[in-house]
């Protein structure tokens, strides 16, 4: 099951980007959002949105916001398999 191989690269990773798994799993940047959605909804993974400016130092004043995940490791004996 998907959901639970980004829940071990999560949890090995500590923290990733949508961009990392997106690009880990070959898939679509909103549909890995959709499944760190998820675990975020289960209180297994915090997000955080980082704001940057243009990397080449420029005028231009673009802005980028990147979403950063991590694994809350307080919740590691959660499941979402069935029982």
């Amino acid at each position: 099951m998907i959901l639970t191989e980004i829940k071990r690269y999560v949890q090995n990773r500590k923290q990733v980007s949508v961009q990392d798994v997106a690009r880990h799993f070959d898939m679509e940047a909103d549909a890995a959002r959709g499944m760190l959605g998820f675990w975020v909804n289960k209180g297994k993974l915090k997000k955080s949105v980082l704001a940057s400016t243009c990397a080449n130092q420029c005028a231009c004043d673009i802005q980028e916001q990147t979403e950063i995940y991590e694994w809350n490791a307080e919740f590691n004996g959660i499941s979402i398999e069935p029982r």
